[in-house]
């Protein structure tokens, strides 16, 4: 009886294809982990879906549910190219109102000057409030805005309703740097114009009629004014230590603001050396002396009240200079 030759070459042999079967490589897909979407979504006891994300180390939920899974993750596909361009907007700014931001924007710059907290609180709560605090940031248009500015422009000056409304959009530009707004509604409002004031200009004479009739104790103050440019604050915030009256020198140091303590100029440059005429030197020195300091009280005022306490803006204008 002949051998069985087996199976010719190249022919396939019995239970080769259930092995083939068993080795054959998994498919792309189920080798390919699911694409990770940005943020969850979630089913509620209501039946519709919500979505959430983390951004910026918060947990952030959108504004309102969807009827569908795909419509939740539409929404945060939308929200993932809003961050990746760098568009992004909390969604609590949508429920923010401009009273909430006003208190936050206080907030935002602890050292701000005490005489400029009290003029942008004035300018919140008298004129700003009671016309947009109850509204929602994203209600806020640009129209309201004017109207808001036209109103204004009725009832004060020029120049007031200029500083008003920049207590205004600086609160909106906070809003938009926070992320709480797209844009400002503050934008291509038209203000009132500013009237120029022409100021009559002062004569040597004319100083020095001022001077006298400002009496002993702040003639010297005026001068120091009308010869070195200087403001109120300015001469009000001098010490004995800021006078070099051998060098002939002064330097700015410090001011007085309409309201708080004394503090350094606003900016570097206010911090400057000035030279002293001869005469302004011989009249400081003659007030230094009059008023008993010398060199060894380089901490204390070169002009104070009657009573040796810091000089008080407003008192001083209205006692000394409207008198005048």
């Amino acid at each position: 009886m002949a051998a069985d030759p087996g199976p010719a070459r190249g022919s396939a042999r019995p239970g080769d294809a259930e092995r083939a079967s068993s080795t054959t490589l998994p498919s792309l897909e189920v080798l390919m982990p699911a694409r990770r979407h940005f943020g969850s979504v979630r089913k509620l006891p209501s039946g519709r879906y919500q979505a959430s994300y983390w951004h910026k180390a918060e947990r952030h939920t959108a504004a309102h549910t969807f009827v569908t899974k795909g419509e939740a993750l539409a929404c945060l596909s939308s929200i993932e190219t809003d961050v990746n361009r760098g568009a992004w907007i909390d969604p609590s700014g949508a429920e923010m109102t401009v009273d909430e931001l006003a208190n936050r924007w206080r907030e935002s710059d602890p050292a701000k000057r005490t005489s400029t907290r009290t003029r942008d609180d004035l300018a919140i709560r008298l004129h700003i409030i009671p016309a947009l605090g109850s509204k929602k940031l994203a209600q806020v248009t640009a129209p309201d805005i004017q109207r808001l500015v036209n109103d204004w422009a009725t009832k004060r000056a020029p120049r007031t309703v200029r500083r008003e409304y920049a207590v205004l959009r600086a609160m909106f530009a906070y809003a938009v740097g926070s992320d709480w707004l797209a844009r400002s509604p503050c934008r291509r409002i038209k203000q009132p114009a500013l009237r120029t004031v022409v100021r009559p200009q002062l004569l040597p004479e004319d100083v020095d009629a001022i001077a006298t009739a400002v009496g002993s104790r702040y003639s010297t103050m005026v001068w120091c004014g009308a010869l070195l440019g200087l403001r109120w604050g300015e001469v009000a915030g001098l010490r004995v230590g800021d006078l070099d009256l051998l060098g002939g020198t002064l330097r700015i140091s410090q001011q007085r603001p309409a309201q708080g303590p004394a503090g350094p100029p606003k900016s570097k440059a206010g911090e400057r050396p000035l030279s002293l005429p001869a005469a302004l030197v011989t009249m400081l020195a003659a007030h230094l002396s009059a008023c008993n300091l010398t060199g060894a009280n380089e901490s204390s005022l070169a002009f104070t009240a009657p009573d040796g306490t810091p000089l008080d803006y407003s008192n001083w204008r209205r006692r000394i200079w409207v008198r005048l």
